[in-house]
């Protein structure tokens, strides 16, 4: 499975969380089966121990978890 972690990344061109385009590739087939996927909201996916993993969380993602949980808070206080 690890070279379709690796194809995955490939094919990925739009951050997961908050579609922010791509503009980094790192990609190597053969022994290693590494690839790397930057975004430009900041956010980048690598495989690792044969799983796909997050390198840096999408600060859009958290930042709109954040707006949303003080929504939340501030609309249970009023």
């Amino acid at each position: 499975m690890t070279a379709a972690h690796v194809d995955k990344l490939v094919a990925t061109e739009a951050c997961p969380c908050c579609r922010a385009p791509g503009f980094d590739l790192v990609s190597r087939h053969g022994v290693t089966h590494y690839a790397r996927a930057d975004f430009e909201c900041g956010a980048s996916f690598l495989k690792a121990n044969d799983r796909i993993a997050v390198g840096n969380p999408c600060l859009d993602a958290s930042r709109l978890a954040v707006h949303l949980m003080n929504l939340e808070v501030e609309g249970k206080a009023r």
